[in-house]
């Protein structure tokens, strides 16, 4: 792994020399995580948030702040909770294809040279029988799906296809994991976990929390993504490690760390919250050959930082 990370640290610093790097969502989890590391090698940062006072919602400015841009790694979206996506499903759709419409006209009108999108495992329809390859993902039947952010990423990923085969786009689009690890957010798993266990509130698992997930720590998954950028990579990636863990088999690991008894009620539901949700990396294992941080170092890291 440390000579594939000198490797392609050296690679990505010298197609970042004399090179500006737009981030959008800034402000979030992964695009600050993305900021520290490319900082770190030495890219000039076009952050875009409201935060940073870009409203990526404004078309024109937008256009403005990625005007000479080089690379735009779009890691913005309207997101949330189970339930908040629930109850917001439409505002959801609706604003994140227009975040998603306006990065895709700005590459293009700006002739910015690679578009990275972030897009997410929820675009898959999640199944009990085996792992999820990129291609198994129908992008020709939309009628069924009632989640606004779910769909918002599929048409996503549709949009940039079709900007990629009409216009000429240099696009890559990324389909990670659960990710988790210092500065991580209260609406993800894990920073939802520490925070109940250190209050000792008692934590629903649906269905027993048999439902099973992988999980990548934010420091490997920009990691990742950087030497698919330094190897030129395009089209479609599952990004994720091996392991494979139950919800409750998470719920167990965080409160050993916390060295807490973890108080659990069970809710029993039927769909797709309740399906495993396993990505297959071949593909992506065919490129690169990373170690993955151990999910018990990666947690402590995370349990550190909060506490």
């Amino acid at each position: 792994m440390q000579q594939d990370f000198l490797v392609s640290s050296t690679l990505f610093w010298r197609k970042m020399k004399n090179k500006k790097v737009a981030i959008t969502g800034a402000s979030g989890f992964v695009g600050r995580a993305l900021a520290t590391r490319l900082t770190d090698l030495g890219a000039e940062l076009v952050l875009i948030s409201r935060t940073h006072g870009i409203d990526i919602t404004d078309y024109q400015k937008l256009k403005l702040a990625t005007s000479g841009v080089d690379y735009i790694f779009h890691c913005a979206a309207i997101d949330g909770n189970s339930t908040f996506k629930k109850k917001h499903s439409n505002l959801i759709l609706q604003q994140n294809n227009q975040i998603n419409e306006n990065i895709l006209r700005v590459t293009k009108e700006n002739n910015v040279k690679k578009l990275v999108l972030l897009s997410s495992a929820e675009v898959y329809e999640k199944r009990n029988d085996r792992s999820l390859a990129e291609t198994d993902v129908d992008f020709t039947s939309f009628e069924d799906i009632t989640d606004g952010y779910r769909l918002s990423k599929i048409q996503a990923e549709q949009l940039a296809t079709e900007y990629s085969q009409n216009h000429g786009l240099d696009v890559l689009i990324i389909r990670p994991t659960n990710i988790y690890g210092p500065g991580d957010e209260k609406m993800r798993l894990i920073s939802f976990l520490i925070e109940k266990l250190e209050r000792s509130e008692t934590i629903t698992l649906f269905n027993n929390g048999n439902q099973k997930r992988k999980f990548v720590f934010i420091a490997d998954f920009v990691e990742v993504l950087l030497q698919l950028i330094a190897k030129d990579m395009t089209g479609i990636f599952n990004v994720a490690p091996d392991d494979v863990y139950s919800i409750k088999e998470i719920v167990d690991k965080v409160a050993k760390i916390l060295h807490k008894t973890a108080v659990t009620e069970n809710m029993s539901v039927d769909d797709q919250l309740t399906r495993d949700l396993i990505l297959d990396t071949s593909k992506l294992n065919s490129i690169i050959d990373f170690e993955f941080t151990k999910t018990d170092d990666g947690l402590k890291a995370t349990i550190k930082e909060k506490l």
